[in-house]
């Protein structure tokens, strides 16, 4: 890219690398004008922070809580089936799914050494109405097929371009596929059938030729959801709109919230950089120091929007950054017309989230000494919880 140490030709060598590690989906650098009307446009318009209901109307009821050490080490991302099976990737090498049923129980595991396809690092997966798990494989850079047993249906090469995201859809054999065209310069959302037929783009930035490598990952990274009806949700992380979206790419609505960014302390921003440099010595050896340097400089501020899902009655979920040492994750409740209503908290560092068809929330949490746990939720916001018994006083 113009003005990088080692030119375009030492970017697209490190780009492979550029995907894979964590803390470029958390912020880095300056914020470009890719992707660029749904960045800061129009920001002094932007609805103060009033929900329409008070933080009083959520009552979360506990389902489940399970962590599972002898055989879950670095889980990246789960869903849940219409039976309330459980389906973690775990990102170690080589990556794995285990299968829990609706109580934590262990059932299986699959994409291992010892089948027809392994994998070798997951880093996304989502449930296909049409019983099928839909699995990316970084390391192979293939979208892989499984069957909801655990057995291995199809796979395909993403080539050229690199596998970031992936989404099921309720029309048969329909999925979103987020990528990254490194030569093309553009990421994209593409409405895909299966196997891997693209149908249309549904969305894309266009990233510029000047742009710097902190400025192609915000460009490259951003965050992806659906719901029921197939609409796509992107949102970028440094801070509102959420766009949402057709799958032809029609812009349904702009949903839009005055949300200002964490500051990082000193000693965060230096662990950061200190821990970013390190991986990409690791993964790029011999590869222009200058350029590594860029590269692994954090941004000064905690992303704005962490990650987008949706509940099955079309109610948008942003998790957002909570500042300092804060002992729960906030999210951004908007109603099926747009509208903020209400803020969540939910209890503990949650790294990733999905709804349940029955609406139950679970999500993976950083627990102590560096671990994960599974938890789940029954969320009730607004009308669905029930009256509190009031305690009358009688007078003498």
């Amino acid at each position: 890219l113009g003005g990088a140490a080692g030119g375009p030709d030492a970017v697209r060598r490190l780009a492979p690398v550029l995907v894979l590690p964590a803390f470029l989906l958390t912020g880095c650098g300056d914020r470009p004008p890719a992707g660029g009307e749904d960045s800061a446009a129009g920001a002094e318009d932007r609805p103060a922070d009033r929900p329409l209901l008070p933080s009083e109307a959520v009552r979360l009821e506990p389902v489940l809580r399970f962590s599972d050490p002898g055989r879950l080490s670095l889980p990246r991302d789960l869903a849940v089936d219409g039976s309330g099976n459980i389906y973690v990737l775990d990102f170690s090498v080589p990556s794995g799914i285990l299968k829990y049923d609706s109580q934590g129980e262990f059932l299986l595991r699959f994409g291992t050494r010892d089948q027809e396809q392994e994998l070798v690092s997951g880093i996304a997966l989502d449930l296909a109405p049409w019983n099928t798990l839909l699995v990316v494989d970084r390391g192979r850079n293939a979208l892989d097929h499984y069957l909801l047993i655990g057995t291995f249906a199809s796979s395909v090469d993403v080539n050229p371009a690199v596998a970031l995201d992936v989404h099921g859809l309720p029309a048969f054999g329909e999925f979103y596929l987020h990528q990254w065209d490194a030569e093309g310069d553009r990421s994209s959302v593409l409405h895909m059938r299966a196997p891997y037929d693209s149908l249309n783009t549904a969305y894309e930035v266009q990233i510029p030729p000047d742009a710097t490598i902190r400025q192609e990952a915000r460009a490259v990274h951003y965050h992806t959801a659906t719901d029921r009806q197939g609409r796509l949700y992107v949102a970028f992380y440094d801070g509102y709109p959420v766009r949402v979206l057709e799958p032809d790419g029609r812009t349904v609505r702009v949903i839009d919230l005055d949300r200002q960014p964490v500051p990082k302390t000193p000693e965060e921003i230096r662990r950061e950089e200190e821990e970013n440099l390190a991986r990409l010595r690791q993964s790029a050896p011999g590869m222009d120091e200058e350029l590594l340097l860029e590269a692994a400089r954090p941004d000064p501020v905690w992303p704005v929007i962490e990650e987008l899902a949706v509940d099955p009655s079309g109610r948008l979920w942003v998790r957002t950054r909570a500042a300092g040492t804060a002992a729960s994750t906030p999210y951004d409740v908007f109603n099926e017309r747009g509208e903020y209503l209400v803020r969540v908290e939910i209890p503990g560092r949650v790294e990733r989230s999905v709804f349940a068809p029955d609406g139950r929330y679970f999500a993976i949490v950083a627990g102590e000494g560096g671990g994960r746990e599974i938890v789940g939720y029954r969320v009730l916001i607004g009308e669905e919880v029930p009256p509190q018994p009031s305690t009358s006083v009688s007078g003498t």
